[in-house]
């Protein structure tokens, strides 16, 4: 009997074997740490916008698309950050970028806020990002219309896009909707764009 002990033994150790292997397995394979998103990974950094495509429907009526290039007059850049915020520049001089003469017409506008993904799925916290400037900042002519009521502005839908991320290259698809009330008079704007970046 003392001689079947050991060789009972051998063939218990040898049950308990795989059993603990699988349970250190189990717990040891288990990681409650987030897995990164390649796309936020790639989108950190500046883009330099490089061309702008915006179609604009007003009540529903489609109005002649807009194309715009980036030049020495006109450039915007957006930076994205890894906390996900980001930051979108837009620069309009008519003298050209870091001229200081008088007579240009200067124009700079800034929009940030958060950026997110959600599996493939991204978003922004603002409606659209600066873009590039379609020479509407002219100087004003005796022709000008004086706006006696400021207009409410509600953002009736929004949504952004990513269509192509690679390490330098980025184009962005995002769609808003607005309802635009100026003395009591309605109107519904839609504006679509892309936005055609290269990494700088």
């Amino acid at each position: 009997m003392d001689m079947l002990k050991p060789l009972f033994m051998k063939r218990l150790y040898f049950l308990f074997i795989p059993a603990i292997l699988t349970l250190l397995a189990a717990c040891g394979g288990k990681n409650n740490s987030p897995v990164p998103n390649n796309n936020a990974i790639m989108l950190v950094g500046k883009w330099s916008l490089q061309t702008q495509k915006i179609v604009q429907y007003i009540n529903g009526q489609q109005q002649p698309p807009i194309s715009l290039a980036a030049s020495n007059k006109n450039a915007a850049y957006a930076q994205f950050n890894q906390d996900g915020t980001y930051t979108s520049v837009s620069l309009y001089n008519s003298d050209g970028i870091g001229s200081t003469q008088l007579s240009a017409v200067y124009g700079e506008q800034t929009l940030g806020g958060n950026y997110s993904f959600s599996g493939s799925a991204f978003s922004l916290s603002t409606a659209g990002l600066a873009g590039l400037s379609d020479d509407v900042l002219v100087p004003p002519s005796s022709n000008t219309t004086v706006i006696t009521s400021i207009p409410t502005i509600k953002i009736i839908s929004q949504s952004a896009q990513i269509t192509q991320l690679t390490s330098s290259v980025l184009t962005l698809h995002t769609e808003y909707t607005t309802l635009q009330t100026i003395a009591s008079v309605n109107t519904n704007y839609k504006y679509v764009q892309d936005y055609y970046y290269t990494r700088q």
